[in-house]
């Protein structure tokens, strides 16, 4: 599949910067990671993030009941 070029939001870019801290990480890793500047909810992260891998922005990787997500 071609990859299309991608223009972040300032959402996606505050989530992948925060990725780039401390990769791999989870979704609540991020979550507390952006705590300070956003007051987004797990669960918006999470979808944020998930959308972000349907896009090609993050990989995922599946350890038991953990996922970790890179750039």
């Amino acid at each position: 599949m071609a990859k299309k070029n991608h223009e972040l939001t300032e959402g996606e870019w505050a989530i992948i910067e925060a990725v780039w801290a401390g990769e791999p990480c989870a979704a609540p890793d991020v979550q507390e990671r952006l705590h300070g500047e956003r007051s987004w909810t797990y669960s918006t992260v999470k979808t944020m993030m998930d959308r972000m891998v349907v896009k090609g922005l993050l990989t995922t990787e599946r350890i038991r009941n953990l996922i970790l997500y890179r750039s």
